[in-house]
This record gives structure tokens, sequence and C-alpha cells, in this order.
């Protein structure tokens, strides 16, 4: 609601100077795009973080099984599953880019060569 109000301060669609450098409140650039945009960029970063945390649990399970078996396949199961959740993270992220260059919006930012 204030957002809405601050919108209507400078109805040019320019929006409100904020403090930060380029920052503008209620601006028409300012949208449900760029909100989406940041909600997925956020999930990759936790998906990659993700991976990093299970992959190094497994191979501390891995370095501290003492030889047993059933903590062996503990582990590896774990970092398995971690470089699989990895390779679905980034064939994600490779199909959301194409769909971007497709569709000819920007979601991550980002353009591969011959993509």
């Amino acid at each position: 609601m204030i957002l809405a109000l601050l919108s209507q301060l400078n109805p040019g669609g320019k929006g409100v100077e904020g403090p930060l450098a380029n920052q503008k409140i209620g601006s028409s650039t300012s949208g449900f795009g760029e909100t989406v945009n940041a909600l997925i960029s956020a999930a990759f970063v936790i998906g990659g973080l993700a991976f990093v945390v299970v992959f190094i649990m497994g191979a501390f399970s891995y370095i501290t099984s003492a030889g047993d078996e059933k903590m062996l396949e503990k582990a590896r199961n774990s970092m398995w599953d971690g470089v699989v959740g990895f390779v679905i993270l980034a064939v994600t992220f490779l199909v959301v880019d194409i769909i971007s260059n497709i569709f000819g919006f920007p979601i991550l930012g980002l353009t591969f060569v011959g993509l």
C-alpha cells in the first residue's frame, strides 16, 4: 500500500529516488518480472549451496566410515544424490536460459554462445 502511494507522488512513472544509488520505489521498471528473476536466481544459488553441503557431508561420512560397509554405502549414496541434484540444477539452468532466449526476455541475464 505504501509503495502504491509513493508511486502516485510522481505520475510520470519515474518513481521516487531511494537512499541507495539507482534504487527507485514505484518505478515502472520494477515489477513482477524482476521479482521472478530474483527468485529464480536465488533458487539457483540455494540449489548450488545445497549441492555443496550434501556432497561435503557425504564425503565426510565416507572419510569417517572406518571401513564399515553400511556407512560407506550411505556416504556414496549421499554424494551421488548431490551430484544428481547438481546435474538437474545445471539442466534446469540451461532450460531456463533457452526459454528466455526463445521468448526474448532475459531471465538470468546470461547468454551462452550458440544457444
